[in-house]
């Protein structure tokens, strides 16, 4: 029979894991080969199962925490995501199949990547925002 693994070890696994999606989750912000949101879903996973501090500082984060609590929430991606990460792969995609010194393969390779995650962007529900009402002022007689 095989050995199980340590609780300790375990976690310490579990918590390597959650700050090396964490950390790609970072570099997603501005790389838009790398997909934010589910590397940040990854990390709360991992996190979960690793350190409840690490997992509530996370899913509580001002940045990292809105998608997180949102696609918990609605399992919906913001339209203000959608359009940003369109953008964002359209003129990736531009650069490096025009501009970019890379292999073709690599190039057309990364934008079948892209095309796959806008794919998945834009079969998702859309999480529309809604503005609170300014209160009226009452009507004068």
């Amino acid at each position: 029979m095989g050995r199980t693994m340590e609780p300790s070890a375990k976690r310490w696994l579990f918590n390597l894991l959650g700050f090396v999606f964490l950390g790609l989750a970072a570099l997603g912000v501005v790389l838009p080969v790398l997909p934010t949101t589910p590397l940040v879903l990854l990390a709360l996973w991992a996190f979960a199962n690793g350190s409840e501090r690490m997992y509530r500082y996370v899913y509580h984060h001002r940045w990292f925490g809105a998608a997180a609590r949102d696609w918990k929430r609605h399992k919906a991606i913001p339209r203000r995501g959608k359009v940003l990460a369109s953008v964002t792969v359209a003129l990736t995609a531009f650069y490096l199949l025009f501009f970019s010194e890379a292999p073709r393969w690599a190039a057309w390779t990364s934008v079948a990547l892209m095309a796959y995650g806008m794919f998945f962007v834009h079969t998702r529900p859309t999480l529309e925002r809604i503005k609170p009402r300014a209160q009226e002022a009452p009507e004068r007689r």
